[in-house]
């Protein structure tokens, strides 16, 4: 079943309040993004797009980068375990978004902080 136009920002708010509160386990495929959102991965990405702005990707990271950027002024915990919490798997690639939404690196962020 295609999740029709009108319901498609319900469905995806649905989802991606899911997927903040479980950060750390949504390393999730389009695939299985679209599944969730009960339809076509194509459909739900042109979607996404068109409703929001952005791809769903850059839209989670962009998210996940705010959460991060809280922790690392909230807590002692390293850049590492930071960037694993909210989903991240890769700590260069976390580096990288870090560095290009904030123009500063994750560790000079904490100590400016």
């Amino acid at each position: 079943m295609v999740t029709p136009p009108h319901q498609f920002c319900n469905t995806f708010f649905f989802f991606f309040c899911y997927s903040a509160l479980n950060c750390a386990t949504i390393t999730k495929k389009k695939k299985s993004v679209a599944k969730e959102a009960n339809c076509a991965p194509s459909y739900f990405m042109r979607m996404f797009r068109e409703t929001i702005g952005s791809t769903f990707i850059e839209y989670l990271n962009d998210y996940r980068l705010t959460i991060s950027a809280r922790l690392l002024k909230e807590t002692e915990e390293s850049v590492l375990e930071v960037a694993m919490g909210v989903g991240f798997d890769n700590l260069s690639y976390f580096n990288r978004c870090f560095k290009k939404k904030f123009q500063i690196t994750p560790r000079k962020y904490r100590k400016e902080g």
